[in-house]
């Protein structure tokens, strides 16, 4: 009788009085947390989503007053089945932010300055909006915590830092020393953006990291394991309902196809990709697709790679099209120096891709069983493991539909929304 009443009395506690209600704080640009805020919403767990723009009310009627423009239709695609009462968007940091892009091809010392502004900015829209809700659990993109971490510690509410990539002092260093752990100590960070990152970081209770990667450069920055979490992301509805219906296990006929999506720059190990792809493989096709670096699109070696008539680039693919790209080809390269968990590495497993990666992109895939994972910039490792994929094509076509069925069954935005909200039991239960 004593536990039944004990039980009851912590239902009633955690159920009716102080139930698990989350404010999430996406930032900016289309982020992982606004979908999980769609799931919270589900579970009756959503206090609140702070966003910068959002595609509603007079902000959707801008956006849909362009209908070509292709920053436009990416700013509509934030949307998620939230209701509109719990959004709180702050377009005051959407246009410092997209300032700061449209001066990138200038200077990305001004890029970052506006970048920082929007930051501040936003943590200080944060705090309105945290003294209004009062939620249970104070869930933010790193970075976009700043002064509003303060106030959730005062408030005795959990500040959880939602971290994504590598810890700052060690992506800085990764992404110089093609995605090398630093013997010692990183050195200080440059980036003024690094430095409000950290600060997120070494100020929050918890952090939730993507990957076992990322928690590993936090921990050997010195943040206490025990207080992280992983929490793998996967793909999201948007992405699933664009994936075909089947995917073809016997699609491929002649040689596999290869293909790159994301970011063509540095920290994603394209140079050592480049050099790979020169060491001989007998590469037939291999599809490019995403935007190029600034910095590398007047490089002659990144010039001369993209005039090889094997390279086929296609420019900056919308997210409906991607999916039907990702199938048509088997083999997905992405040798990256530096991530967190790159989502379009579970975008191409639920495709049926067989993946060709690296430690450093903080997926799940496992040498031999998903693919192939070789050393960040390692070039003749990665040419063997393109050569051993090339040659082996029923091999391929196997994994990448093992690939398929394992993300559409267990990576799911549902599988994320349930892990996160478990994460949440373990810190208030610890509260």
């Amino acid at each position: 009788m004593q536990v039944a009443l004990h039980l009851f009395h912590r239902y009633w506690y955690s159920k009716v009085l102080h139930p698990m209600k989350s404010l999430v704080s996406n930032g900016g640009y289309k982020f992982h947390l606004a979908p999980l805020a769609a799931e919270l919403e589900k579970r009756n767990c959503l206090a609140g989503l702070i966003t910068a723009g959002w595609p509603s009310k007079w902000q959707r009627k801008i956006a849909e007053a362009f209908p070509s423009n292709a920053a436009w239709k990416r700013f509509l695609d934030r949307h998620e089945p939230i209701s509109e009462q719990l959004i709180h968007s702050s377009f005051k940091t959407e246009i410092l932010l997209k300032t700061g892009d449209l001066n990138r091809k200038y200077s990305q010392k001004i890029q970052q300055l506006f970048h920082e502004k929007a930051l501040n900015s936003y943590s200080k829209y944060a705090i309105t909006v945290l003294e209004k809700i009062q939620p249970s659990i104070y869930h933010f993109r790193c970075g976009y915590g700043n002064e509003s971490i303060v106030l959730s510690q005062a408030l005795e509410i959990p500040a959880v830092c939602d971290h994504s990539i590598a810890y700052p002092t060690i992506a800085e260093y990764m992404v110089k020393n093609q995605g090398e752990f630093p013997s010692g100590k990183a050195p200080l960070m440059e980036s003024p953006l690094s430095r409000l990152f950290a600060k997120d970081i070494q100020q929050a209770d918890y952090i939730i990291v993507n990957s076992d990667f990322v928690k590993q450069t936090c921990v050997h920055a010195g943040i206490n394991e025990n207080l992280i979490f992983v929490v793998y992301w996967g793909i999201d509805n948007k992405f699933a309902s664009y994936l075909p219906n089947k995917i073809d296990k016997k699609k491929h006929t002649g040689k596999p196809g290869l293909i790159y999506v994301g970011g063509w720059q540095k920290r994603k190990g394209v140079e050592t990709l480049i050099e790979a792809l020169s060491l001989g493989p007998q590469v037939e096709s291999l599809i490019v697709a995403g935007g190029i670096d600034p910095e590398l699109r007047s490089s002659k070696t990144h010039i001369n790679f993209f005039n090889q008539p094997y390279v086929n680039y296609k420019g900056i693919v919308k997210r409906s099209d991607l999916p039907s790209l990702l199938a048509d080809n088997s083999i997905f390269v992405f040798p990256s120096y530096c991530e967190g968990s790159a989502r379009v590495i579970f975008e191409a497993m639920a495709a049926g891709c067989y993946i060709i990666t690296t430690p450093n992109s903080g997926s799940i895939v496992k040498d031999g069983i998903h693919g192939a994972v070789v050393p960040p910039g390692d070039p003749v490792a990665l040419a063997s493991a393109i050569d051993f994929a090339l040659k082996n094509e029923h091999l391929v076509s196997e994994i990448g539909a093992s690939n398929s069925d394992l993300v559409i069954s267990s990576y799911t935005q549902k599988n994320y929304g349930d892990n996160i909200v478990n994460v949440y039991a373990k810190i208030l239960a610890s509260k």
